[in-house]
């Protein structure tokens, strides 16, 4: 007798796959919600690594960073995630670049080939293999969420800029009125405008927030509110401020963003700088000072934040703008906490 075997038949193959396939759509999305949930929590952790940095570099100096590291005259700038390289282990690094700081101005490699003050200075400053410090990733610097800083960029291959590591943080100017953040060219339902608190125009010796430009420093007299109260960094993107586009050692063109702009605003327009000496100031442009140097992330919902003691916050992108300008304002006399 010949032995009969049993198989599938095609209808029951087919039922098999589709609930495989079910199965799948069910569990894809929550394997991306842990990996990002992961990635949200290392973002979280970079925050807390800058600020014990900038708590360790206040223990030394008595004063908190410069918003931007510069010094004397010349146009050797510098973001002051510069200043934490010591305290996040990147002494090497800091090295380099302090070397680079402190000579003259008459320096012969100031200035590069490609011209332009987006590679002057610490830009051109190169490490023990001849490359650019900018062109070596810093992984506390960087958000896992955002693949733009996990390779380098360049922020204009047609003028041969090269390809250098963007930062995920930048330092907090508060709601400083600086003159660059005129109201652009929005709707008319864009209001956020209206909502400053801050009295402060000066970015060189009273911005609203505990970082300005130059040489000015705060220490912890200076943070009014209480530094519970008070943001110090924040998320930026740099696909979406087309200006950090140039690494994160350079400070252009302050080394910070402005909590004037609603977190997450979407200004991703215009995908290169036109160098005609006029900014774009469209409301969703990255190269509008006035709508694109607001904190943002990849976080959906907000953004994280470190504030002066420390802690670091998630702040929903919802956030009444008045509570939101109060967090940024070192001295306004409300001590608001994150909702």
């Amino acid at each position: 007798m010949n032995k009969r075997t049993h198989g599938f038949t095609l209808v029951e193959l087919l039922v098999v796959i589709a609930i495989i396939g079910i199965l799948i759509g069910l569990l894809l999305p929550a394997v991306q919600a842990a990996r990002e949930a992961a990635r949200r929590m290392q973002c979280t952790n970079n925050l807390k690594q800058i600020g014990l940095a900038f708590q360790n570099y206040y223990d030394a100096h008595e004063m908190f960073p410069s918003g931007q590291m510069r010094m004397g005259t010349t146009f050797d700038y510098g973001s002051s995630l510069v200043r934490l390289l010591p305290y996040i282990e990147q002494t090497a690094f800091y090295d380099i670049l302090s070397k680079k700081f402190i000579q003259a101005s008459e320096d012969p490699d100031k200035w590069t080939t490609n011209g332009g003050y987006l590679m002057s200075g610490v830009n051109s400053a190169k490490d023990s293999n001849g490359k650019w410090v900018a062109e070596n990733k810093i992984p506390t610097f960087s958000c896992p969420s955002d693949a733009m800083t996990n390779s380098p960029q360049s922020m204009s291959s047609s003028q041969g800029w090269p390809a250098f590591y963007a930062a995920n943080y930048a330092a907090s100017a508060g709601p400083t009125r600086w003159g660059g953040l005129s109201q652009p060219a929005c709707p008319s339902s864009v209001t956020w405008y209206n909502n400053y608190t801050s009295e402060y125009t000066d970015l060189t010796s009273q911005p609203a927030g505990p970082f300005g430009i130059q040489c000015f420093q705060t220490d912890i007299g200076d943070i009014l509110d209480g530094l519970s109260s008070t943001i110090f960094y924040g998320e930026m993107r740099p696909e979406c401020t087309g200006f950090a586009w140039s690494g994160w050692v350079f400070s252009d063109p302050d080394g910070f963003m402005y909590t004037s702009i609603p977190i997450n605003h979407l200004s991703r327009e215009q995908t290169e700088y036109q160098g005609t000496g006029a900014q774009d100031q469209r409301c969703e442009s990255r190269f509008s000072w006035a709508a694109a140097y607001g904190f943002k992330s990849y976080h959906a919902g907000g953004a994280n934040f470190v504030l002066g003691d420390g802690a670091v916050r998630f702040v929903s992108d919802t956030i009444d703008m008045k509570t939101y300008q109060y967090l940024g304002d070192r001295r306004d006399r409300h001590s608001v906490s994150v909702p």
